[in-house]
């Protein structure tokens, strides 16, 4: 790694160790009403920036895949915490649990399905290419109709946790 990629990517270090710090804290308060919910969702979140971190040092598109992939499911992960977090946190009866449920599980696992069968229909990555341009090659590829179905859901249910 040349010393320009190092200090481009300590500032991600930094937020990583960050992140950690702050989901062990809460992980060692858990009994503190929604610290073991919140505890879940920042270790989500530090499972994100440690798979964009490793996306970004992997030289190749495999590589870059993978991480990219393990950035999704981290993230498809943090969705359901976050409303798992809000509803513990604030002790909020929910009326209709099953359908809730349903709702902020059903897309997440299925952008988990289909990112772990990706290379079967393309849902996900219709046209990965490596951008050089960069000071690390960057992965890039257009959204698919999965991808912004899955931003809307997402944008709910933070939508829903803010509310609570």
């Amino acid at each position: 790694m040349s010393g320009a990629q190092f200090f481009y990517v300590l500032p991600y270090f930094f937020s990583l160790a960050l992140s950690a710090g702050i989901m062990v804290y809460a992980w060692k308060h858990r009994r503190v009403q929604g610290a073991s919910a919140y505890a879940w969702l920042v270790l989500m979140q530090t499972l994100m920036i440690l798979g964009f971190i490793l996306e970004l040092l992997a030289p190749g598109m495999g590589g870059k895949l993978f991480w990219d992939k393990f950035q999704w499911i981290a993230t498809c992960l943090s969705t359901i915490a976050l409303a798992y977090f809000a509803i513990q946190y604030t002790e909020h009866k929910i009326r209709y649990p099953l359908a809730l449920w349903g709702f902020v599980t059903s897309l997440p696992i299925l952008m988990i399905i289909a990112v772990l069968t990706a290379p079967l229909h393309h849902f996900v990555y219709p046209n990965p290419l490596l951008d050089q341009k960069f000071i690390f090659p960057e992965l890039n590829y257009s959204f698919t109709w999965l991808v912004h179905l899955l931003s809307i859901h997402g944008y709910v249910v933070v939508l829903f946790a803010v509310i609570l």
